[in-house]
Formats: structure tokens, sequence, C-alpha cells
């Protein structure tokens, strides 16, 4: 049985201040279309290529490089799936101690 956590995001924007958001080849296109930007310039811009993850989003001033200083998401209609599916990440809801990990800085749970 999956489990789904009750989640409503509460805009405080700690997840956006930890980890890496993995970009997909389709995310990077449809990205750069919404930035009316081509996917060279969005690359070279707004990513930084990880070597055991490949191309994710910049972080700049301790934060994602899309996240405003009121904690909103300036590509939120086309995030990545990422971030659009946090926190029901099958590693996450697999834990036995999930909500104590997540608790720790998400307030949406």
């Amino acid at each position: 049985m999956k489990t789904i956590i009750d989640f409503k995001c509460k805009k405080c924007g700690n997840c956006c201040r930890r980890g890496f958001v993995y970009l997909k080849e389709e995310e990077i296109k449809n990205i750069s279309s919404f930035l009316k930007i081509n996917t060279k310039q969005f690359i070279k811009e707004y990513t930084e290529n990880i070597l055991w993850l490949g191309k994710v989003l910049k972080f700049k001033n301790n934060k994602c490089i899309f996240l405003t200083d009121n904690n909103l998401c300036l590509i939120y209609e086309i995030r990545p799936y990422q971030c659009r599916t946090f926190p029901n990440w099958g590693w996450i809801v697999k834990k036995e101690n999930w909500q104590e990990e997540i608790r720790e800085f998400c307030n949406g749970v």
C-alpha cells in the first residue's frame, strides 16, 4: 500500500533552500520556453552540472535561483516534477520516521 503524505504548502520556502532540483530534458525545454529564452541560455544562466545527477537548478544566496524573497516560485506554473511532488517522494514515504525528518524543515506536513 502506497502512503500519501498529507501536505499543504505554507510557502515557507524551506524546501527551496535544501538539496538539488534535478532537471529532465523536457523540463529544461519547458522552463526555457516559459522564460522565453533558448535552452542554451537557460542552461548557462540557471543550471549547473552535478556529476552524479546531471543538470540541476542553481542556488543563489543559499536558495533556488527561482525563489523570491517572498518565498514564491517564479516558475511555479512550470516547476519541475521534483518540486511538484514534494514531499511525496518514494524514499521519503518508505521511511518509518519520515515525519520527524521532514517536519524539521517543512511546515506543511
